[in-house]
């Protein structure tokens, strides 16, 4: 996932989302079996915003985008919490 640097530079770390306890639920609900993490993506929505910039979609690249969206759902409440808030606001996912 991507981190910040002092800078306000993002730098990308290529290990892989590791699997939560939950990753067995079914498909049914929302949940990806892969990945365990729940889509907070809407697929058709994000392929047609994709296809406007000229480019196909991979059969992997909504859930390798979704776990961006997580990751960054995280931070943000993260930093939020670390500055003593239940409110999470629009520059806990920028750091500048």
């Amino acid at each position: 996932m991507a981190e910040w640097d002092s800078d306000g530079t993002t730098t990308w770390d290529s290990t892989p989302a590791t699997e939560s306890a939950d990753s067995t639920e079914s498909a049914d609900s929302g949940e990806s079996a892969d990945s365990g993490s729940e889509m907070l993506l809407v697929g058709s929505k994000t392929r047609a915003a994709l296809k406007a910039h000229g480019c196909n979609v991979g059969g992997d690249a909504l859930e390798a985008l979704n776990e961006v969206v997580h990751w960054f759902v995280e931070q943000g409440a993260s930093r939020a919490v670390a500055n003593g808030r239940k409110t999470v606001r629009g520059h806990d996912f920028c750091c500048k």
